[in-house]
């Protein structure tokens, strides 16, 4: 009996023989189901018919035979086709849809920007708090040498005489006694310089106050930019090794990728050549003068023949380049070089007036905390006009204020404002805007930043698994799928629900049990599947099972097959391992030609009101 089996899946076409023809008379009723050993054995199931038939024309039967065979084989380039442009998509999406998105580092391209903006602010406020102090050095100067000498001649003054205020002489002051001409002149020369030192007093005091503001102004800064850098550095040692580690896999992926391709080109090439063997050998049978060694010239080598099989694996798409600091972080001694000592107003500046204590030794330490996942700088130096926001606990970062926002069920958020008015820590509040573009409208604001976090995923996704677009998926103990054609040509018309449906399998006694297993947080699940009974069942079973629990069972007793729609309802994970496992079984005894089994339209749906 004829066994001429066939599965489009994984393209390769290589093996089993099983007898096509025993008699003459049975040709007909042979199966035209082609299998992935299909192609090998038809070409020596010609060759038997070319043999049988040598000295007598060959029967209708046999005509049909190879009329279905041309039929089959057409059939099967047709599909060739379509899974050859599916690989060829699936490698188009590699170059067009990239996993790895610019996105990760852009945000820490955003943490540099802040984070170099903070350092040019603070190295212009310390520039000019530098120039502050040259304007107070030169007007306090002479205020300062003006008491030295008023000093001097005050010590010279004959004070023990006594004096009294009188307005009828120069100055106001009426001697009393008796002094030497030189003494009233020395007397009358000090209040008038004691006028002289209350105007550069306060010119003083004029410069004097500018000064020590720039110096308080700049020690926020100070703290503002290497807050900024801290924050810069954190962000890049996680999204920077993500991102690293993304394009690695990336790069696997495709290179994986196109390895399948390339064996499943090479066996599309070889089906291909088989198949034109088989179209020449059927066409030379149905002549009037056959001579199969007109079909012995085809070349059989598939790397030679069939350029329209042919796909280019693409370019892996180039790295997103992640903005490393290329120093240590705040707190080293190799950070506070480059950015304090050596820069041209370290040796004037100070963190408080009247102290010589350099900048560089004021240096905040860098502790780098991680950012809870998903969370990230939007826009630095501004807050959101949202309608209402929500004040929550004081915190020494922003990661810590991500964590705080997260667990009250947040998602933006501003951190700053504390250090900027005297506070030991910085504020921390939940912004009610519905974006991270602030439709609200943004405020400028240097104390600020706005922070977003990813919206939390839903706990448990009501579809775990759904064949329902018609594309089948791999995944099982056993990956074979393919069509079904019976034996019967009447069954073409009289069961057209089974013919040429695409299912897991079919498969025959060689397999009788496949299974898979889906992570669940559920705790009821809805099971839809649809099984088929193939040709003349003779009334085995078969059955499905959910974690070792027989939920179906049906005896098919058929000629010409059957299908069965069926769904369950149940406890996703009876026994507690987080996963559902369904597992189908068939108990047929015989090979394909007679019987056999499949299933399809898998969907596997969990109840999230009842999960965590």
């Amino acid at each position: 009996m004829t066994h001429l089996e066939h599965s489009v899946h994984g393209e390769m076409l290589d093996g089993d023989h099983c007898s096509l023809l025993q008699s003459p008379g049975r040709q007909a009723e042979a199966s035209l189901s082609v299998s992935h050993q299909g192609l090998t054995g038809m070409r020596a199931h010609l060759l038997q018919i070319a043999a049988a038939g040598k000295d007598q024309p060959l029967s209708d039967g046999t005509k049909d035979i190879l009329n279905m065979f041309l039929q089959h084989a057409k059939k099967l380039d047709e599909e060739m086709m379509i899974t050859h442009g599916s690989d060829r998509d699936m490698l188009g999406d590699f170059a067009s849809h990239p996993t790895c998105t610019a996105s990760d580092a852009t945000i820490v391209a955003n943490y540099h920007s802040s984070a170099s903006s903070s350092e040019e602010l603070h190295s212009d406020c310390r520039a000019a708090e530098v120039v502050l102090k040259a304007s107070m050095d030169a007007n306090c100067s002479p205020f300062k040498s003006h008491g030295d000498a008023m000093n001097a001649m005050q010590s010279e003054c004959p004070w023990n005489v006594p004096m009294v205020i009188s307005d009828s002489v120069p100055f106001g002051v009426e001697v009393v006694g008796k002094f030497s001409e030189e003494s009233v002149k020395k007397i009358q020369q000090l209040l008038a310089d004691m006028s002289t030192a209350n105007t550069l007093r306060e010119q003083c005091e004029g410069s004097f106050t500018p000064y020590k503001n720039k110096v308080t102004d700049c020690k926020q800064k100070q703290l503002n930019f290497e807050i900024a850098s801290c924050q810069w550095h954190s962000q890049a040692s996680t999204t920077c090794s993500t991102l690293d580690t993304c394009h690695s896999v990336e790069k696997l992926n495709l290179a994986k990728a196109c390895e399948r391709v390339a064996n499943n080109v090479k066996a599309r090439k070889a089906q291909q050549i088989a198949m034109t063997q088989i179209e020449c050998m059927v066409t030379e049978l149905l002549s009037a003068s056959a001579d199969l060694s007109n079909c012995d010239d085809t070349d059989t080598d598939p790397d030679d023949k069939g350029s329209k099989w042919d796909i280019t694996c693409p370019e892996a798409a180039a790295d997103h380049e992640c903005d490393r600091p290329l120093t240590s972080a705040p707190g080293t001694a190799e950070w506070a070089d480059k950015f304090y000592k050596q820069q041209p107003w370290i040796s004037e500046a100070t963190n408080e007036v009247g102290k010589e204590t350099s900048v560089a030794n004021e240096i905040q330490q860098c502790v780098l905390t991680a950012a809870p996942a998903g969370c990230s700088l939007i826009k630095a130096n501004a807050w959101c006009t949202s309608s209402a926001d929500t004040r929550l606990l004081d915190t020494d970062s922003w990661q810590q204020c991500a964590e705080i926002v997260l667990q009250n069920g947040g998602v933006r958020f501003v951190y700053g404002g504390g250090f900027a008015h005297g506070y030991t820590n910085q504020r921390c509040y939940i912004e009610h805007t519905t974006s991270d573009e602030c439709t609200e409208g943004w405020v400028h604001d240097e104390t600020w930043d706005f922070y977003s976090c990813a919206e939390p995923a839903p706990l448990c996704a009501p579809e775990i698994f759904s064949e329902l677009d018609g594309v089948l998926k791999d995944g099982w103990s056993d990956d074979t799928w393919g069509t079904w054609t019976p034996r019967h040509k009447e069954i073409h018309t009289s069961n057209p629900q089974i013919i040429d449906k695409m299912m897991h399998g079919p498969w025959d006694e060689s397999l009788r049990t496949i299974e898979r297993a889906w992570a669940v947080t559920g705790t009821q699940c809805t099971v839809a599947w649809t099984s088929y009974g193939l040709d003349s069942r003779d009334n085995e079973a078969d059955r499905v099972f959910v974690n070792g629990v027989e939920i179906w069972q049906q005896k098919i007793k058929s000629q010409v097959g059957k299908l069965f729609d069926q769904t369950w309802t149940g406890d996703c994970d009876s026994d507690g391992d987080g996963k559902i496992t369904v597992k189908w079984t068939s108990d047929i005894d015989q090979g394909l030609h007679d019987e056999g089994w499949g299933f399809n339209n898998v969907v596997i749906t969990q109840d999230c009101s009842t999960g965590p």
